[in-house]
C-alpha cells in the first residue's frame, strides 16, 4: 500500500491510508496531548484537547487530530497561538469539573491554564468515555454507560451487570484521567450491591409476624365462622376466633365475636337471662355476625 505524504509542523511525514493525524504525528515523534484517546479503542474526539490546524487545498480549519484522517498534501500545525489558546480554554473548563486531576494539572501548567477561571462544578468526570468504550469494545460487557444527555450526562454503572463482572475486572479504572470511575464504583457498590459480596441483592426476609400467625393458625382447628377454604389455605386467624384480620376494620365477624363475649360476661355477672340468639351460639366460642354467611 502506498504511503500518503503530508506535513506536520513543517516536517514531511508519510502515513498509510486510514491513519489519523494523531497516529501519524506520534509515529513521527511529534507529541499531541489527548485525554480521551486509547490505542485499542475507536477514535472518539470527546475532549478536543488534540485540536490542531489543518490546511488542505488552500483552506485552513481546526480539526480533532484523533479523528481526522490523513490525506495527500495535508499540512498540520500542532502548536500555534490559536491552538494553544483553544487548548487553554478547554483545560480551564475541564478543571472546573475535576480540579484535582493530575493529568489536567500537568496540562494546565504547560498551557498556562487558570484552574479558578470558571466556577467549580466538581462532578469529577470530564466525559472522556474511556471507561464506557473499553467495557463495550474490549470487554464487551457494557457494565458502565452514559446516562442522560448534554450538561446532565453522567457515567453510571449498571448494577445488574457490574455486580457480576466489575469486582473481578476493574481494567477500566486505570484509564480514567480523573479517578472519578473508582469513586463512582464504590458509591454504586455501597448503594446497590450487598455488603462484602459484590453479587445481586439477596431477597428480602419474610415478615416474622405473618409467619407467626400462619404457624399458630395451622396448629388450631378452623374457627367458627371462618370459611373452610380460607382455613385450608392457611389464612391467619384473629385471636378470639371468627374471621380474618381485616374483618375487625370492617366491623365483621371478629369484632362481632368480641362484643358477644362481653355480653355473655355482663349477663352472667348480673344474673340476667342470656338472649336466645347468644345462648344458641355458645359462650366463649362466638360465631359469625348476624347476616354473614358461614
Amino acid at each position: 500500500m502506498t504511503d500518503i505524504p503530508l506535513q506536520i509542523d513543517g516536517r514531511p511525514v508519510a502515513a498509510k491510508a486510514g491513519t489519523t493525524v494523531l497516529e501519524a504525528a506520534r509515529a513521527a515523534g511529534i507529541a499531541i496531548p489527548t485525554l480521551c484517546h486509547h490505542e485499542r479503542l475507536e477514535p472518539f474526539g470527546a475532549c478536543r484537547i488534540c485540536v490542531v490546524e489543518a490546511e488542505s487545498r488552500g483552506q485552513r480549519r481546526l480539526v480533532a487530530a484523533c479523528t481526522h484522517p490523513v490525506e495527500a498534501g495535508l499540512a498540520v500545525t500542532t502548536r500555534s497561538e490559536k491552538v494553544d489558546r483553544i487548548r487553554k480554554s478547554i483545560l480551564e473548563m475541564l478543571l472546573a469539573h475535576a480540579p484535582d486531576s493530575p493529568a489536567l494539572q500537568a496540562l494546565a501548567r504547560e498551557y498556562g491554564a487558570d484552574r479558578d477561571r470558571f466556577e467549580k462544578d466538581a462532578s469529577f468526570c470530564i466525559h472522556c468515555g474511556l471507561c464506557v468504550r473499553y467495557c463495550a469494545e474490549i470487554k464487551q460487557l457494557n457494565a458502565v454507560g452514559f446516562v442522560d444527555r448534554g450538561t446532565g450526562k453522567e457515567v453510571s454503572f449498571l448494577p445488574e451487570i457490574a455486580a457480576r463482572e466489575c469486582d473481578r475486572c476493574k481494567e477500566c479504572f486505570p484509564l480514567c484521567p480523573t479517578s472519578y470511575l473508582q469513586a463512582a464504583y464504590v458509591l454504586c457498590q455501597a448503594l446497590a450491591f450487598p455488603p462484602g459480596a459484590g453479587g445481586p441483592p439477596a431477597p428480602a426476609a419474610p415478615r416474622r409476624r405473618d409467619d407467626r400467625l400462619r404457624r399458630a393458625h395451622a396448629r388450631r382447628p378452623a374457627a367458627p365462622g371462618l370459611p373452610a377454604l380460607l382455613h385450608r389455605r392457611g389464612a391467619p386467624a384473629v385471636r378470639g376466633g371468627g374471621g380474618l384480620p381485616g374483618d375487625r376494620l370492617r366491623g365483621g365477624a371478629a369484632a362481632g365475636g368480641r362484643r358477644r363475649a362481653r355480653l355473655h360476661r355482663v349477663h352472667a355477672a348480673g344474673a340476667r337471662p342470656v338472649p336466645d340468639h347468644l345462648r344458641a351460639r355458645g359462650r366463649g366460642r362466638p360465631g359469625p355476625a348476624p347476616g354473614r354467611a358461614t
